[in-house]
C-alpha cells in the first residue's frame, strides 16, 4: 500500500512563478517542492545539451537532491506555475516524528527511479519513433486529462519539441519529423494550446496489432551521444 506524503506534510506558503523561471540551477536545492499548478522541467546537463529527468505537474514532488546536497540538477517552469515548498531540515525533522512520511517519500522516489530505468532501457534499445510514441503514451497517462472530443484521447500541455527531444535523448528535428508522422497517422493532434494523444491507437501500433494508414517514412539521421 502506497503512503501519501501529503498526509504528513503541513501546508506551506504557495509561490507563483512565471513561465521560464529558474527555481534552482546547478547548486543543490534547499527545499523539497510540490507542484500545485503548472509544469516544471527537471533536467541535468549532457555535453552541450541537457537531458530531461522529469516533467512535473500537479501533485508531483521535485527537489530531492536537497537531502543529499547533490549538484547539477536544474528546475525551470514551462508555464505559469504555483508550487509549495518545505526546507529540507524541516522535512527531516518531520520524518523523525512521523516515519510514515519517510516511507512515503521513499516510495515516491522509488516509483520515479523505476520509470526512469524503463525510459533508459527504451533509449538504449529502440529507434526514435518508438521512443517518442512510448513517451507520449506515458506522459498522457501520467499527466494528461481525458479529452471530451474522443473516447481514448488524453489532453496534454503542448510541450515544445525541444523539450520532448531532451526527454527521449534525440534532436528537435527528429521529434518534429516523428510528430508530423504521428499526426498524419491519426495518433496525435496538436495546436499551440494543447496536445491530444490517442493512446489506444499508439499502443496498438507499438504492439504491431494494426498497420499504419501509410508506411512511416524513414527517420532523420541521429547524432552520436553527447552531440545533441
Amino acid at each position: 500500500m502506497l503512503e501519501d506524503p501529503l498526509s504528513y506534510l503541513p501546508c506551506s506558503a504557495i509561490s507563483e512563478f512565471r513561465k521560464g523561471h529558474v527555481i534552482y540551477d546547478s547548486e543543490p536545492p534547499q527545499h523539497l517542492y510540490l507542484v500545485i499548478e503548472g509544469c516544471v522541467k527537471v533536467s541535468r546537463p549532457a555535453g552541450h545539451s541537457e537531458v530531461v529527468i522529469n516533467l512535473c505537474q500537479a501533485d508531483d514532488f521535485f527537489g530531492e537532491p536537497a537531502f543529499v546536497h547533490a549538484y547539477g540538477e536544474r528546475a525551470v517552469t514551462l508555464e505559469p506555475t504555483r508550487v509549495m515548498s518545505w526546507q529540507a531540515d524541516v522535512v527531516r525533522d518531520l520524518i523523525l516524528r512521523h516515519p510514515q512520511l519517510g516511507i512515503a517519500l521513499i516510495q515516491s522516489l522509488a516509483h520515479r527511479c523505476h520509470d526512469l530505468g524503463q525510459r533508459m532501457a527504451t533509449l538504449s534499445a529502440e529507434p526514435t519513433t518508438r521512443r517518442l510514441a512510448k513517451a507520449l503514451v506515458d506522459l498522457s497517462e501520467r499527466l494528461g486529462e481525458p479529452d471530451s472530443s474522443s473516447e481514448t484521447g488524453r489532453r496534454l500541455s503542448p510541450y515544445p519539441h525541444r523539450v520532448l527531444a531532451q526527454y527521449i535523448g534525440t534532436t528537435r528535428e527528429a521529434v518534429t519529423h516523428c510528430m508530423n508522422e504521428f499526426r498524419r497517422q491519426g495518433f496525435v493532434s496538436y495546436t499551440r494550446r494543447d496536445l491530444i494523444v490517442r493512446g489506444d491507437a499508439v499502443r496498438n501500433w507499438l504492439a504491431g496489432t494494426v498497420t499504419p494508414r501509410q508506411p512511416l517514412t524513414p527517420e532523420v539521421p541521429q547524432p552520436l551521444p553527447g552531440t545533441l
